[in-house]
């Protein structure tokens, strides 16, 4: 299958010419070394937690990768939040012995204070259930809602392992655990962030893998009474310091306005993180790439931001606004979809300008997706929120994004060489295109 991006947009600008850039555009991207440079990052420097050793080698690498470009590279410092996974064992006695669970701190919790907790479990099956239950003192909380594989379903599960902690201290318990965010059956336990309420007690919160939120359902069912010995050394250590990365290439017409092509760096320490988002980084990067071989001169700055600290507080992203918040973004492209299919883009853009894209794009055999949503609804984005930018976002499929993210399974096994090569094309094409039309209009 040809890629679908030769076609997006094939006659916005005009120029006939534009159909031979594309096809230079897909040659390159054929070469592997977006491919290969998710290898490194994933292989060389997984689990690229804010502060750590490997996330800053992650950001030398792709300097270095930038720099070959010829792009101008720039860094910037970025204070992030530190903090420390530690270990972590969950278990409970039945008739048949101990059964030890599958359980992984979530991100941002804190431990057990050097002590095992062994308390009563009291299991929560929906958000509903909880609300009506009255005290939870002295009482561990097993949040165990299920993800549905509908559209929505990761947020509609997501209450239990974003806000479960807070909920469940203020009716007295002493920790939480929750069903890790998975569509799928298996025994790998999958973190997250978590967000505390201020002023409720901070109490340890855990994730256990699908089979075993089944399993101790199930204990339950049979012994309500049952106890579960808990213990965590997870813990906050302050702010660290990490890097903000940059390289762009200057635009011939319009060098004062910018297209941002931006992924986050950091990674969980249970993964290689590749596809969160170690795929995104290497897909941002080869547009610089893609523009160096192919020799295309753009007419407006092309930009690529490397961030830091997508997973827990966007400290990196508020630092590139700080610094370049008030230059002239056309637009903010963010990838961070994983590696599957690559589909199109969702475009938090202005009407006019997203009915001129759709009316060229539903004329042709072959396109991307285009899904348009209101620019004012995108104020959950940073650069949107305080400056208006419109947002666009890669799309990929996302058949089993779920089932590995935030987990062990998030590693290079599952990345396919050449649909890496079909979404570096659909990518650098999307940027080559729409900056020869935002700099005609």
């Amino acid at each position: 299958m040809r890629y679908l991006i030769i076609v997006l947009l094939c006659v916005l600008s005009g120029c006939k010419s534009d159909t031979s850039v594309l096809e230079k555009i897909e040659k390159i991207s054929k070469s592997g070394d977006c491919y290969q440079c998710i290898k490194t990052l994933s292989e060389k420097t997984p689990a690229r937690m804010l502060g750590s050793m490997n996330n800053a080698n992650a950001i030398a690498f792709l300097k270095s990768e930038m720099e070959q470009t010829g792009a101008e590279v720039n860094t910037d410092s970025v204070n992030v939040p530190l903090w420390l996974p530690g270990s972590a064992s969950l278990f409970y006695m039945d008739e048949s012995g101990r059964k030890d669970l599958n359980v992984i701190p979530l991100g941002l919790s804190v431990g057990t204070g050097g002590k095992e907790l062994n308390l009563k479990v009291v299991e929560f099956k929906n958000k509903s259930d909880f609300e009506k239950a009255s005290s939870l003192e002295s009482c561990i909380v097993f949040f165990n809602e299920k993800m549905d594989t509908t559209a929505n379903g990761y947020s509609k599960a997501g209450w239990q392992r974003m806000f479960g902690a807070s909920m469940a201290a203020k009716k007295g318990a002493e920790a939480v655990i929750t069903r890790s965010l998975s569509p799928v059956s298996d025994d790998f336990p999958k973190t997250g962030t978590l967000r505390y309420e201020d002023g409720v007690r901070k109490i340890p919160a855990l994730a256990i893998s699908t089979n075993d939120a089944d399993k101790l359902s199930e204990s339950i069912s049979k012994n309500p009474n049952l106890k579960i010995t808990l213990f965590s050394t997870s813990e906050w250590k302050g702010t660290a310091t990490g890097l903000n990365l940059t390289g762009e290439i200057k635009g011939v017409k319009n060098p004062d306005k910018v297209i941002l092509i931006s992924a986050h760096i950091d990674s969980w320490f249970n993964s290689q993180g590749a596809q969160d988002n170690a795929t995104g980084c290497a897909q941002a990067v080869d547009v610089l790439r893609v523009f160096s071989e192919t020799g295309i001169k753009p007419q407006n700055t092309i930009r690529v931001l490397i961030y830091q600290d997508e997973e827990i507080s966007m400290s990196g992203m508020k630092k590139y606004i700080d610094r370049y918040g008030d230059e002239c973004h056309l637009y903010n492209l963010e990838i961070d979809s994983g590696a599957e299919e690559p589909l199109g883009f969702a475009l938090f853009e202005r009407e006019d300008i997203y009915n001129k894209i759709k009316t060229m794009s539903d004329s042709l055999q072959f396109t991307p997706e285009l899904q348009r949503m209101p620019l004012e609804e995108a104020s959950f984005w940073p650069l949107n929120s305080e400056k208006n930018v419109p947002v666009y976002f890669y799309m990929a499929e996302r058949n089993n994004y779920f089932s590995i993210h935030h987990s062990a399974v998030d590693n290079m096994s599952l990345i396919d060489k050449e649909v890496i090569n079909r979404s570096s094309a659909m990518i650098a094409s999307f940027v080559y295109l729409t900056d020869r039309y935002m700099c005609e209009e």
